[in-house]
């Protein structure tokens, strides 16, 4: 696989993200519709981390580094989600509170894309085919993502111009995310690949359901609408999975 394949796939995960942010730009959301699309992302996540990853995981010889670095990505998800918490607190004295918030919420959608990008890099390592099913996930899940980020940056009063220039810069971490980790890992052994999959696998986990689920019942409750659409995003992965694995 070449570099412009990876950067190909990273563009295209970015162009599912800026889909959901323009999405939201154009179209007026609620706090419920906004908790609707969490449950919809995070059950998509968590869809691909055990339907694709997990599998071609645990499938690798060396269980134990693998086991360490899905350790080692959730903990480092704990611990950027707390220095993010750190660096806010103290700003807050210098920003007001509107301002503060939509930092907050653009730092954790940088990670987020930074994350996407390592998950890209690290599976377009392994084989092209495996990469396209991990990218259909990630290009489908960051989709509502996208729109409850910019519908948030609405209602924090942002002006359009800079809700579209931090939309656009966030092609860049999951661009040096993808193809980093892709030079990195693409002449590595199969545990390195394996290790940089399990350790996104851990980013994920927190993500979906700290940040998705969490923040989802923040905004609207709790529902059962919330829990079907959990639902529906986990099953909706199924599908291209089974039409792409059939061709």
């Amino acid at each position: 696989m070449s570099y412009w394949m990876v950067l190909g796939f990273a563009s295209l995960n970015f162009l599912g993200n800026f889909l959901g942010t323009f999405l939201g730009d154009k179209l007026k959301s609620s706090d419920k519709v906004n908790a609707l699309a969490l449950h919809w992302a995070a059950g998509m996540i968590l869809s691909v981390v055990s339907v694709q990853i997990m599998p071609k995981i645990l499938a690798g010889k060396s269980n134990w580094p693998l086991v360490f670095s899905l350790l080692f990505g959730g903990m480092a998800a704990i611990g950027v989600h707390k220095a993010l918490e750190v660096y806010q607190q103290r700003k807050k004295e210098k920003q007001n509170g509107d301002q503060q918030s939509s930092y907050r919420v653009f730092s954790a959608v940088i990670a987020d894309l930074f994350s996407d990008g390592i998950t890209i890099g690290a599976s377009s390592s392994v084989s092209s085919d495996f990469a396209i099913l991990v990218v259909v996930g990630l290009i489908i899940g960051d989709f509502p993502e996208g729109f409850v980020n910019m519908s948030i940056f609405k209602e924090q009063g942002l002006s359009k111009k800079k809700r579209y220039l931090m939309a656009l810069s966030l092609i860049l971490p999951v661009t040096i995310g993808a193809l980093g980790t892709y030079w990195i890992a693409k002449d590595a052994s199969q545990t390195v690949k394996y290790s940089f999959l399990a350790f996104t696998v851990g980013l994920y986990l927190r993500a979906a359901v700290e940040d998705m689920i969490k923040k989802g019942h923040s905004k609207g409750g709790e529902s059962v609408w919330q829990q079907a659409f959990f639902i529906f995003g986990f099953v909706a992965y199924l599908i291209p999975v089974a039409l792409l694995s059939k061709s």
